[in-house]
């Protein structure tokens, strides 16, 4: 049934609908043939439950009889809670995996460079939703589909209550996108219809733009390991509030979708990974947060011998505005945006360091965090006052210590703490504060150190007695 969708030759056809256009409203046209998927088709794949770092839901992969390799999902609508560090508890909508539980943001979405990919969505809300992505044009939908019709308030074909609706395209590059709903999207995207599509070039998993790409790296990926997702959003309680009356009073439909009056949206909460801090520390699916599956802690180790890679952080913008996101006190290097690389017109390398890093609404970042050991520390007598930096340490008269504080200036060292100060450092690790560099944007519900902010974890090097290994008292990156 798909040999009409099938690209030309080795590599995906350019759609005869246009081209790339984020932001843009996409029309797509259906197609002949019935859903080209079993609904439960992927419902089998469990995603692998590592506690840091991106956490992929697989494909359920098969081959058709034309030799098309397809990558099959199916995310289910549906209503839902979510957690607040300030004790809220938010209605949302969002997609689970299959006949997974609710959670936001949806479900991490991986596929390969080539891959034909089918979403099957389950529509268990009570009006019309949809998928749609920004940055990836030639969209297909199941023939079941009635023709788009504006009047209905949709970018896309959708679901009505209660029905399924599949959407193939294939995927055209590596790199990270937004997936979201294109129907009432005003209201659907900011109550939590969005996702992250994570796209890894053929032959290069452990990359993130291909084998030519050198300055482009990113190790273990398939696992999560040294990889993260940053996905940025916000929320309007009032305006959640207004869709769930609404909807218990039954007055949604496929003809009558939920309705808020913009002029009033006031964001009172902003997420990374639909958490606040410091919920967002939190290790991937933490029991206390169930609705909300994904960590934000960047954890990693000094550039060096064993570890020669940096990390990669994929920051997707889910909501309706740009956000400027900062490392505080130091760099990220953007290596590519929307699915196209940092490079020059000769395909040299054109990554740039960026003191803060500008996500558009709709639009993706890549970028490489790295840490070097610039003040090449003496570890035989960390706590010296002298050693290494070459500067006193101030008494515990004339400083302020903090809850993450070792007790000791320098990585792998651990001091004296102040009297009754009780510290989450485990064996001497550095922690940065990262935050999005609109300040307000870094609260929750009025109060300060919440919201949009998140810590990267630097651990100490590897224990010179065991130099593939880290410190025994360390736990680095998932085990």
């Amino acid at each position: 049934m798909r040999s009409s969708l099938r690209p030309q030759g080795a590599r995906p056809r350019r759609s005869r609908w246009g081209t790339r256009s984020a932001g843009a409203a996409l029309v797509a046209t259906a197609v002949a043939g019935a859903l080209l998927v079993p609904i439960g088709a992927s419902e089998a794949v469990a995603p692998p439950k590592v506690s840091e770092g991106l956490a992929c839901t697989p494909a359920a992969y098969h081959t058709d009889t034309d030799g098309t390799r397809t990558a099959t999902f199916v995310l289910t609508a549906k209503p839902g809670r979510i957690i607040t560090p300030d004790g809220n508890s938010v209605a949302m909508w969002g997609f689970a995996s299959g006949k997974g539980a609710f959670q936001y943001p949806g479900p991490v979405l991986c596929a390969t460079v080539g891959d034909h990919v089918s979403i099957t969505v389950r529509n268990q809300l009570p009006e019309p939703t949809s998928v749609y992505l920004p940055a990836i044009s030639g969209v297909h939908v199941g023939a079941d589909a009635a023709a788009v019709d504006v009047t209905k308030n949709t970018l896309i074909q959708a679901a009505d209550p209660g029905k399924t609706l599949t959407y193939d395209f294939y995927v055209p590059r590596p790199g990270t996108y937004l997936y979201t709903s294109g129907t009432n999207p005003q209201v659907q995207k900011l109550m939590g219809l969005i996702g992250a599509l994570v796209v890894r070039p053929t032959g290069a998993p452990g990359r993130a733009y291909g084998a030519g790409t050198e300055f482009h790296t990113v190790a273990n990926g398939d696992t999560g390991n040294w990889e993260f997702l940053h996905m940025l959003s916000e929320l309007d309680p009032n305006l959640n509030h207004s869709v769930e009356l609404q909807a218990k009073a039954g007055t949604l439909s496929a003809t009558h979708q939920a309705t808020f009056d913009m002029a009033t949206y006031e964001p009172r909460y902003w997420f990374i990974n639909g958490r606040s801090f410091p919920d967002a520390i939190q290790d991937n699916y933490a029991q206390s947060l169930p609705g909300q599956p994904y960590g934000s802690l960047v954890h990693i180790w000094p550039n060096g011998p064993n570890n020669p890679r940096p990390a990669l952080i994929r920051y997707v913008n889910g909501g309706p505005v740009s956000y400027p996101f900062h490392p505080h006190s130091n760099h990220e290097r953007i290596i590519g945006r929307d699915g196209y690389p940092a490079v020059n017109a000769s395909a040299a390398d054109a990554s740039i360091d960026r003191y803060g890093i500008v996500v558009p609404a709709g639009g993706s970042v890549d970028a490489e965090f790295g840490w070097d050991d610039s003040d090449s520390q003496d570890f035989s007598s960390p706590d010296s006052s002298t050693t290494g930096i070459g500067v006193p340490i101030p008494n515990d008269r004339d400083r302020t210590d903090g809850t993450y504080w070792s007790g000791s200036p320098f990585l792998g060292g651990k001091g004296v703490l102040a009297v009754g100060l009780e510290s989450f450092n485990e064996c001497g690790e550095y922690y940065h504060v990262a935050h999005s560099h609109a300040i307000f944007q870094a609260t929750t519900n009025g109060a300060t150190m919440g919201g949009m902010l998140t810590m990267i974890r630097i651990d100490p090097p590897a224990d010179p007695t065991s130099p593939t290994a880290p410190r025994a008292s360390c736990v680095a990156n998932g085990g």
